[in-house]
């Protein structure tokens, strides 16, 4: 039974809302961390790789921290 339904997808055009998007993010009206499941530090990249590629432990977005991120103050740096 045809319903007539089209299923197409392409990427996300980041750069034309960018600017637009940072600007809501800095000023506080819109929060993206709720997407945010796991933090790792970057030698466990292949690991955050994995979880991700596998949906395990319902993985949708990893956040790799590096050494430079965590010798910032914290005042300087996001609480997550």
């Amino acid at each position: 039974m045809e319903k007539g339904l089209t299923i197409s997808g392409s990427q996300t055009p980041v750069q034309r809302y960018w600017k637009e998007l940072l600007g809501y993010i800095e000023a506080g009206k819109i929060d993206p961390t709720f997407i945010i499941s796991h933090h790792l530090p970057l030698n466990e990249a292949v690991h955050g790789y994995q979880i991700f590629s596998d949906k395990e432990q319902k993985a949708t977005k990893v956040i790799l921290r590096t050494r430079a991120y965590l010798d910032q103050p914290a005042i300087h740096r996001r609480q997550s």
